[in-house]
């Protein structure tokens, strides 16, 4: 496929959970930001209007999933507020607050590839922003 179909932005603080994804997104050929906790990923949504998804782990220093999650859904920006968001966390007790928040799905850690997938599919508009 040629060129970059979507932005996703993921915000997880664990190294090798963060390149696992950055992997599994771009052989999607979806372009990937990384940011390392809630507060860069803020700035990083507010800094870059082209992210179209944001999926972020619940427990990071800093500002955690849930507070980025209820500072999106608050902001003043509707592009930001109205962004689709996937939750994740290893803690399945997480899900119920994350929903809560405002996050549109939650993935329970670990998870295979199939369902991150098809999480993101289902979340991100049916056409490419860099279709023709």
């Amino acid at each position: 496929m040629s060129g970059q179909k979507f932005h996703i932005l993921i915000v997880e603080d664990e190294p090798g959970v963060r390149n696992s994804l950055q992997m599994l997104i771009s052989s999607l050929d979806h372009k990937v930001s990384l940011a390392t906790n809630g507060q860069e990923g803020l700035q990083e949504l507010e800094a870059d209007p082209s992210i179209n998804l944001l999926i972020t782990d619940i427990t990071m220093p800093k500002m955690n999933g849930h507070e980025l999650i209820r500072a999106i859904r608050s902001h003043h920006d509707a592009r930001i507020r109205t962004l689709a968001i996937i939750a994740m966390s290893g803690r399945s007790f997480e899900e119920a607050v994350a929903l809560a928040a405002g996050a549109n799905t939650f993935l329970e850690k670990p998870f295979g590839p199939t369902a991150f997938e098809d999480a993101i599919t289902k979340l991100l508009p049916q056409k490419s922003p860099t279709a023709a």
